[in-house]
């Protein structure tokens, strides 16, 4: 579960780039079965850690487009999370 912790906060840092630290956090929020602080940490995942991190890339997906799929997917190439099942969304653009 930490590894897509981590994913969650480097989705959510990576979107805070683009669109700032309040509205990107605002975002990450509304996804389904995880609790984030104001910093955009991840304190709690109650779901599934594949469908967490997937919520979360689908909240920033409809809500400013699909580039946005693509620059997090290429933020988390550059780490080392080979160990864990991406969802879809972001194999394709992997």
């Amino acid at each position: 579960m930490e590894g897509y912790k981590e994913a969650i906060e480097i989705a959510i840092e990576r979107e805070k780039d683009i669109l700032g630290k309040k509205t990107a956090i605002k975002l990450a929020k509304r996804s389904e079965g995880i609790k984030i602080d104001e910093d955009g940490n991840v304190l709690e995942v109650n779901i599934d850690g594949k469908k967490a991190l997937e919520n979360v890339v689908y909240s920033f997906a409809d809500s400013i487009g699909s580039l946005s799929v693509t620059m997090i997917a290429r933020e988390l190439e550059k780490r080392d999370f080979n160990d864990l099942d991406m969802p879809e969304i972001l194999r394709e653009k992997m």
